[in-house]
């Protein structure tokens, strides 16, 4: 499993770091916080302390972090959010802002927002007891009057232009939220509309924070997770699915992120394809080392 997460990595450290994104850097030349936002692809720990069954900070989860423990990443080790933050020179570990005993000395090179289970539709987070990503943005609002505290506004506003925003969502709303809201009566089509215009608002208000790099990252082929494979028998990434609605959201998700990229000044807006290599890997996982 380590070469197929591996090579994933790769794939996305390439999509990232070949964008106009680090083309175009600012300051000092280098991108100097990370901050990750969404579900559990990115979350480090936040729904810890949650009253909520969306946890897994408790074995086996973490075998693989330093010292073997569960720390509320929703993997073996380190997530996807940490192995880019440290790519690009800013940190090996993305802590949780919803850790109670977060050192401050974290805060200017970044923290993580995101929930596991969370969505981009507020319902989703109601079915699965996670935090909304409306309230991850009352979060990152939170933490901006600490980071000023902390190191004078002139220079949070400077680690906030030069910082990168990284956005996992979509999976749980296509593959959950879609049918516990009811909103299953609108269609596929006609609910990825409405989760765009949640993600345009999402990104919109990252902007008018300050922020100007963001990375917001494809759902992935829900049907070639376990509960996809699940739904259809054991078929893996073939069949009708309830979790197969991530390609239609993905093209919107493009779409999207393309215009918010020349409608708002100064940004750079990057969409992530995870889908596709997930997808590959998945299907043909000899070829990927496993």
């Amino acid at each position: 499993m380590f070469l197929v997460l591996t090579n994933l990595v790769l794939v996305l450290l390439f999509l990232i770091t070949s964008s106009p994104c680090f083309a175009q850097q600012t300051g000092n030349g280098s991108v100097v916080a990370l901050f990750a936002f969404g579900d559990s692809i990115l979350d480090t720990g936040n729904n810890n302390n949650l009253l909520s069954g969306s946890k897994c900070n408790y074995p086996p989860y973490g075998k693989d972090f330093p010292g073997g423990r569960a720390t509320g990443r929703w993997g073996n080790g380190r997530v996807f959010s940490e192995v880019l933050a440290e790519a690009v020179g800013v940190k090996t570990f993305l802590p949780p802002y919803l850790d109670p005993a977060l050192p401050t000395g974290e805060l200017p090179t970044g923290v993580c927002f995101a929930s596991g289970g969370s969505g981009l539709d507020t319902a989703t987070s109601s079915a699965t007891q996670s935090i909304p990503m409306r309230e991850q943005l009352r979060y990152f609002q939170d933490y901006i009057g600490k980071l000023k505290g902390l190191v004078g506004e002139e220079k949070a506003n400077s680690i906030l232009a030069n910082s990168l925003a990284l956005i996992s969502a979509g999976n749980n709303d296509m593959g959950i939220g879609r049918l516990a809201s009811g909103r299953a009566v609108i269609g596929v089509d006609g609910y990825a509309d409405l989760l765009m215009t949640f993600a345009t608002d999402f990104v919109t208000q990252l902007y008018n924070f300050g922020v100007r790099k963001v990375a917001f990252m494809s759902a992935i082929p829900g049907g070639c997770t376990p509960a996809g494979r699940a739904a259809t028998g054991g078929l893996g990434c073939a069949g009708p699915n309830p979790f197969d609605g991530a390609s239609v959201y993905n093209t919107k998700l493009a779409g999207t992120m393309q215009a918010l990229n020349s409608k708002l000044s100064g940004a750079d807006i990057v969409y992530l394809d995870v889908y596709t290599p997930l997808l590959r890997i998945s299907q043909n996982p000899l070829s990927y080392g496993n």
